[in-house]
């Protein structure tokens, strides 16, 4: 009897880009609650072929506008969010967090199979100092191009297909929410992180659908 060996699963490097600005005060929370299902979820899925990176952002005097508060750790070295370590405040430098979020996910080694950027937000841009939108939207499209990364962008409270396109992320990979929705689409977010760690593919451009095989 012949017996065929199983692929090796692909690694995924994940970046969750989590807003920490004064609006998501109201909802901090759920914020906190809805991170740490997700992390939850994520390690019932596996995490010997997984690591994250989670980035959080926010302007405020005295610390930078964008805090690399993990890299590239296994999903079991995450600890949950506390109101200790999840504090909003402050405007919003979106643009300057996702220019440094991707340098970030650029210099580790060895580079996973495919990387998934995840933004969550309840605001648009007003704080950035060093990238600029079209800066922004060709880097996201050239890591992109390269066949192994994929940008997810959920938003609150705003036109989310508006400000993706601004910044080159397709349709399919965006998700517009009311705040008071957050908890649902964090466990949106979950399901549909665990469908693309689980398929063959190694980026997607319709990370929502339900079926999605890439």
């Amino acid at each position: 009897m012949r017996h065929t060996a199983e692929a090796a699963p692909l690694t995924t490097a994940i970046a969750f880009v989590l807003d920490e600005t004064g609006s998501m005060e109201v909802w901090r929370g759920a914020a906190i609650a809805g991170f740490n299902q997700w992390l939850a979820e994520q390690l019932l899925a596996g995490d010997e072929a997984c690591t994250l990176t989670l980035v959080k952002f926010s302007e405020r005097p005295g610390r930078p506008l964008c805090r690399l508060v993990h890299e590239g750790v296994p999903l079991a070295a995450v600890p949950p969010l506390t109101r200790e370590t999840y504090r909003p405040n402050g405007g919003t430098p979106l643009l300057d967090t996702l220019g440094r979020t991707i340098m970030w996910m650029d210099r580790q080694q060895p580079q996973a199979d495919r990387t998934l950027v995840v933004i969550l937000t309840d605001g648009e841009e007003n704080a950035s100092q060093e990238f600029t939108a079209p800066q922004i939207r060709d880097l996201i499209r050239s890591h992109e191009a390269t066949g192994t990364w994929t940008f997810v962008y959920l938003a609150a409270n705003q036109d989310a297909w508006a400000v993706s396109e601004r910044l080159g992320i397709p349709d399919g990979n965006t998700s517009s929410f009311s705040v008071r929705e957050m908890g649902v689409a964090f466990r949106r977010a979950s399901a549909a992180t665990a469908r693309f760690r689980q398929c063959r593919g190694k980026t997607s451009a319709d990370f929502w659908a339900e079926d999605a095989e890439s």
